[in-house]
């Protein structure tokens, strides 16, 4: 499995750009482990594409908090001009969350669904859970 899951800050204004009729966005998140003495930040390059990536240029900024759900790291190399090889590290993200900046900010928010919003009428009553039997399982 090929997967990573973490929180961090966006480090530099980001740039919609297109290849072909695909659109992209690289940028770079802070993320911080440890904490007090032991604190320490890592910046870790990050790729968008298609929707995904229209999304995160459109909402958020340099300094906006992100989770990123759904990533694979992919790894890869070249060469610069004077021959030294350059080894590279980027998370690919499929899927990501907003997170709110602070109390005050709801723009930076992740989207109302309707069945958290208290002014929708429309939420459907619940309904008790079926029983579960384990019957008819292999094991």
């Amino acid at each position: 499995m090929n997967k990573w899951i973490g929180t961090g800050r966006i480090v530099r204004d980001l740039e919609l750009k297109q290849t072909g009729d695909k659109s992209y966005v690289k940028f770079v998140i802070a993320n911080d482990t440890g904490y007090g003495e032991h604190k320490q930040t890592n910046f870790l390059q990050c790729i968008a594409w298609g929707k995904t990536a229209e999304t995160i240029c459109s909402y958020l900024r340099k300094g906006s908090p992100i989770i990123i759900e759904d990533s694979e790291i992919v790894t890869g190399s070249y060469e610069k001009k004077d021959g030294t090889k350059v080894y590279t590290t980027e998370l690919k993200v499929f899927r990501f969350e907003f997170m709110m900046k602070d109390s005050q900010s709801k723009s930076e928010s992740s989207p109302v669904h309707p069945a958290d919003d208290p002014d929708d009428d429309t939420v459907s009553e619940t309904t008790e859970p079926e029983e579960f039997s384990n019957d008819g399982l292999p094991f």
